[in-house]
């Protein structure tokens, strides 16, 4: 029997059967009468969930099931497939009725999927379903309330977790490049407001905090865009910048709690994302956005703002950042300049409303962010050149002054490589003096520094004499530092 006439014996019995589509509806019918306790059993099971006080997936899953597991518009097509096509077996050839038959099977192929699928979903394998849902989500208000259903929920697993945020960092870029910024707010406000529940490894790794930055810089160019009118836009991407500012603070305060090791991690992020934004921006654009970003970061080194006590919070400091001839020369290392520049404000501060008498604060700032310096001699600098009051003259003012930090004494070997590293220590000293403070320290006003420090008097042994003689070498070595240059420049 070839194939033509296997088919046309087919079609003969097809027509012979008159009970056929009794039997076939009654398959249909008994697949529905499955389906549909065990999608009301769920349902009900998840939505009871969702009154609870507790959050556990329960927004996010009732979605999943409604579109996604049991999708009710796509149970009505199936359920249609299986029975309508019949309404025409009267009037259908053989031929026609194989495929009514044929259009009957696949909608209950489909549902029998379908009942596959809740088998799958009540014995916990969720999460591809949840996560194949997220994937496609595309309706904002569902976006909203998935995604603050996922973060509002406690202890998961950390390999879950990871895909919640890669699915997640995902949907914000596409938000982000629609310019959705009332979607990408909302987001990132529910992931903020849950930083406590998450495990402190999703976000103690390059690539969440990559990305974190990475968006903290896209709104903070959207809002302060150069743009004369500001638009309601405008005021969301800066309210999306200070959300991911709050994340930043909140995940540096866990890490430094938690898990200070993985605050090297932190940093370099931190490190990487400010060279890569004075490498790709303008350099004027770049230094206003890497100095709002550092605002939040400074004290942490400079007052051990939330570091654990008796930890050394400087070994985590980027070379990159210190204040070195190198660093401040480097046109494009904006991060140093405007470290300093904190700092300068910051330690005025402090001697201006200093009431004790060492500051240790100061002195390990003064100490770990001026490394190539001699700290005896770059202390008694700071505090020449930082702000005070003056009534009888600056030098004068200086040396009355409480001097607070830079007291202890750097302890050297003996020997000529010792003299070489002091004196190497001491040009450097000078050089960085000059070049941080070229107003302050130029051939005029040495000249008249060292006058009024000599015409000053003070009782011998006494500890402002030996500031004045202190202030007075000081002076003459940068004062000769600048004569040698400018001989050397005349010929």
């Amino acid at each position: 029997m070839d194939f033509s006439e296997l088919t046309e014996y087919v079609i003969k019995k097809i027509e012979e059967a008159t009970s056929l589509p009794n039997y076939i509806q009654a398959i249909g019918l008994g697949l529905l009468g499955v389906l549909i306790p065990f999608a009301i059993a769920i349902l009900t099971e998840v939505y009871r969930k969702t009154r609870g006080s507790e959050e556990d997936f329960s927004r996010l899953d009732l979605l999943v099931i409604l579109d996604k597991v049991f999708n009710i518009k796509n149970i009505i097509i199936y359920a249609l497939l299986t029975f309508t096509p019949f309404i025409f077996w009267e009037f259908s050839d053989g031929l026609g009725r194989m495929l009514i038959i044929a259009v009957s099977v696949i909608g209950m192929v489909f549902i029998t999927k379908t009942i596959k699928h809740l088998y799958q979903w009540t014995k916990g394998n969720v999460f591809i379903y949840r996560f194949s849902f997220l994937k496609n989500l595309k309706n904002p208000n569902d976006l909203e309330t998935a995604w603050e259903s996922v973060w509002k929920t406690e202890k998961i697993h950390s390999h879950y977790e990871s895909k919640f945020f890669e699915i997640f960092s995902r949907t914000i870029e596409g938000e982000i490049e629609k310019e959705n910024p009332s979607i990408v707010f909302n987001m990132i406000c529910s992931f903020t407001n849950s930083l406590e529940k998450r495990s402190i490894y999703l976000f103690a790794n390059k690539d969440t905090l990559t990305k974190l930055l990475r968006w903290h810089h896209i709104a903070w160019k959207k809002s302060f865009s150069s743009k004369k009118e500001v638009k309601n836009a405008d005021y969301l991407w800066f309210m999306i910048e200070n959300m991911l500012d709050e994340a930043l603070i909140k995940i540096k305060r866990r890490i430094l709690k938690q898990q200070i090791n993985q605050f090297y991690v932190f940093i370099e992020c931190l490190r990487g994302h400010i060279h890569n934004i004075t490498q790709s921006s303008d350099l004027s654009e770049s230094e206003k956005y890497i100095a709002k970003l550092l605002l939040g970061y400074y004290k942490t080194f400079f007052e051990k703002e939330d570091v654990p006590k008796d930890t050394d919070i400087w070994i985590f400091f980027p070379d990159e950042w210190k204040i070195t001839k190198r660093n401040i020369q480097d046109k494009n290392n904006v991060a140093a300049r405007i470290i300093f520049n904190y700092f300068y404000n910051w330690a005025a501060s402090r001697l201006l409303s200093a009431e004790k008498g060492f500051d240790k604060l100061l002195d390990e700032a003064s100490r770990n962010l001026f490394p190539e310096v001699d700290p005896t001699l770059w202390a008694p600098i700071l505090i020449f050149a930082l702000p005070k009051p003056i009534s009888d003259g600056i030098v004068k003012s200086s040396i009355e002054r409480k001097w607070t930090f830079g007291l202890r004494v750097k302890g050297f070997s003996s020997g000529l490589e010792s003299v070489a590293e002091r004196e190497k220590e001491k040009l450097n000293t000078y050089e960085l003096a000059i070049l941080l403070f070229p107003n302050l320290f130029t051939r005029e006003n040495l000249t008249k520094f060292i006058e009024e420090a000599k015409a000053l008097e003070y009782p011998p042994e006494s500890i402002e004499e030996d500031k004045r003689n202190l202030l007075i070498e000081i002076f003459q070595g940068i004062l000769g530092i600048l004569e040698k240059r400018l001989k050397m420049s005349t010929k």
